[in-house]
């Protein structure tokens, strides 16, 4: 039986490493050892093995939701590990002032003041509407301690380095926007499919 048919036999090896066992001499493993072994159980133990029931359709589509919110937070991550880089090299009071670079309050604040100079004329007014939106408890204190730190003295890239990173930084801006919306949607849609298919 070539190897291509053994998953559509639909078979299981429950004691796989076991006939191996029995078969191989030196126990070493190899895929192509492997290979020949599982092809020689379908074929001379087949009527000891036991029917693998397919995927539903549902599990299927759970598995395709699950895969693509996955693959929404690794890309967020690496978005956001290149604006902690951005930032470091022109704006780091901005990684004092936010402590999670993701955050619905940080990215509104830097798409709002993406350098060192607009963060500076924020206001406590701006401040504590982009926290409150953000459902943030504390908000006074929170407040205060974001303006302090974005007002801080820090060394200063010449204005032309500085107006091409603060364009960067817009641009990584809008798109964890996007991956947090998105992954926020596929994450519903996940748990809604998930709660229904056991119901």
């Amino acid at each position: 039986m070539p190897l291509r048919d053994l998953q559509s036999t639909g078979k299981y090896a429950v004691q796989a490493s076991r006939y191996r066992e029995r078969h191989g001499v030196s126990g070493a493993k190899s895929d192509g050892a492997d290979a020949h072994m599982l092809t020689d159980m379908v074929r001379t133990d087949s009527h000891q093995l036991r029917a693998v029931a397919g995927d539903s359709a549902d599990a299927e589509g759970i598995k395709v939701l699950a895969r693509t919110h996955k693959t929404l937070i690794w890309e967020r991550t690496r978005h956001i590990q290149r604006l902690r880089h951005q930032l470091r090299e022109y704006f780091p009071a901005a990684l004092e002032a936010f402590e999670d670079l993701a955050a619905a309050d940080t990215v509104e604040l830097l798409a709002k003041a993406p350098d060192p100079a607009r963060a500076a004329k924020l206001t406590r007014a701006q401040v504590s509407a982009a926290l409150k939106r953000a459902r943030r408890r504390g908000i006074p204190d929170k407040a205060t301690a974001i303006l302090a730190a974005l007002r801080s003295p820090q060394l200063a890239q010449p204005s032309a380095v500085t107006a091409a990173y603060a364009a960067t930084v817009r641009s990584l801006i809008a798109v964890i926007t996007t991956l947090n919306e998105q992954g926020g949607r596929q994450s519903f849609l996940l748990r809604k499919r998930f709660t229904s298919s056991l119901s």
